[in-house]
């Protein structure tokens, strides 16, 4: 299930803050635990409810189409302090949806469940791989058990820097092609925010969105098409924050360079506090 309600515009979400006193002065870590409870933009809102000890319980996506009015839902399984199992709900009825499968304290293979004749039976993965302790490669298996492309990542320093996206080139000589690259840009004195829960819950919610393990705050994208070298896709974002240092709101400026068509969109956060 494709996450559409995410993407960059909400790449920082998940947020423990400490509130700071009336004169500005070092945040006190006893004094508040926050959350995000809310995530509002235009047609879209994402809710967080969570289990007794503060991780994700459950996450609800409300969408308009139209006059019409739609909702699904993710409930989030623990074991051990991290995720194992992520189960969604559609008209009610829940199913599974993928799970984690892990190496030591690295997932190596997201497992997704497709329906079958007996109900629900594992699909097509992702496989994960590391270098120097960070992912490196994440490589799309389908239901037949072939790759059909992969992500070749580059960080610098705590930051994915550089994505590249392999793409099978379906000519029978299983060959590779660099067909896309994303180069990101951040803020160097924000925390990226959605890396400071357990689990890295929007992460894995949001189909991966590599933005979400990376320390600090992005500030910008750029996706250039490289059989050609043209640039196809510019992200900016803007990020606004309470005098707490909570993100408020997130503008994002997308524009697409090749149709010359510029879009733009608001996110904004409601928190609770977990203290």
């Amino acid at each position: 299930m494709k996450k559409t309600t995410l993407g960059l515009a909400v790449l920082t979400l998940l947020f423990t803050a400490c509130s700071k006193d009336d004169k500005g002065g070092d945040n006190n870590p006893g004094e508040h635990n926050w959350q995000v409870s809310r995530i509002m933009m235009a047609h879209d809102t994402l809710r967080f409810t969570y289990n007794a000890d503060g991780t994700v319980h459950k996450l609800y996506d409300y969408s308009q189409d139209g006059d019409e009015y739609l909702s699904d839902s993710m409930e989030i399984a623990w074991e051990g302090g991290r995720i194992i199992r992520l189960s969604e709900f559609e008209d009610g009825v829940k199913r599974p949806y993928a799970e984690l499968i892990y190496d030591g304290n690295n997932v190596v293979r997201l497992q997704y469940y497709r329906e079958n004749e007996t109900g629900y039976g594992p699909g097509g993965y992702d496989s994960i791989r590391y270098a120097n302790g960070k992912m490196s490669e994440i490589h799309y298996i389908n239901n037949q058990g072939d790759r059909s492309s992969y992500h070749k990542l580059t960080w610098t320093g705590d930051n994915i820097t550089k994505d590249e996206l392999y793409a099978q080139n379906f000519d029978g000589t299983n060959t590779f092609m660099l067909m896309e690259e994303v180069t990101y840009t951040y803020h160097t004195d924000k925390p990226g925010l959605g890396k400071l829960t357990s689990g890295d819950v929007l992460f894995w919610y949001a189909d991966m969105e590599l933005t979400h393990i990376s320390a600090n705050l992005v500030a910008s994208s750029v996706t250039v098409y490289k059989p050609t070298e043209q640039e196809r896709w510019r992200s900016d974002y803007t990020h606004t924050f309470s005098t707490d240092g909570l993100l408020e709101s997130t503008v994002t400026k997308e524009t697409d360079v090749e149709a010359d068509r510029t879009s733009e969109y608001t996110s904004k956060f409601e928190y609770i506090d977990l203290k």
